[in-house]
């Protein structure tokens, strides 16, 4: 494997992210009805924190945190391009740190993820997520959430 880091995304990190799409999840978010252009640069823009892995300096994901930054409830997200499976253990280690800086931010984050895309949902229990088991509804798609608490919070 090359060179791994981790930086504050900038504008050429998501356009790269979208021109370099993983297929599942540019399936994900037509599943929702949405244009992977459109949604990721809006997702961007309204992310208190993003972050993208970079592999030999070529996007392999980016992670984002949006959320009312007086609320106490953040919603992460995380896409990737094919090079994922080139560093997905990195990934996998890293995102834990960013879960933890994520909860630094907000004492409960919350995403959801397409039931038809399982290795996101294995990504989020290897960061620390919980998944829940129930699916929901979500623009229109079947969703699992996941989420992370704070130790203390709602008790």
């Amino acid at each position: 494997m090359g060179k791994f880091e981790v930086v504050d995304a900038t504008r050429k990190h998501i356009t790269e992210l979208w021109l370099n799409l993983s297929p599942k999840d540019e399936e994900e978010i037509n599943a929702f009805g949405l244009r992977p252009r459109v949604a990721i640069s809006r997702s961007f823009e309204r992310s208190v924190i993003c972050r993208a892995a970079l592999l030999d300096l070529s996007v392999v994901c980016v992670w984002g945190l949006g959320g009312d930054i007086l609320g106490d409830c953040g919603y992460i997200w995380m896409l990737t391009t094919p090079l994922i499976q080139k560093a997905k253990f990195s990934v996998i280690r890293h995102s834990r740190f960013e879960l933890a800086r994520a909860l630094k931010f907000y004492p409960r984050v919350e995403g959801a993820v397409w039931t038809g895309h399982p290795q996101a949902l294995r990504t989020y229990e290897l960061m620390g997520m919980t998944v829940s088991r129930e699916t929901s509804r979500l623009h229109g798609a079947d969703v699992h959430l996941v989420y992370a608490e704070e130790a203390g919070y709602g008790a």
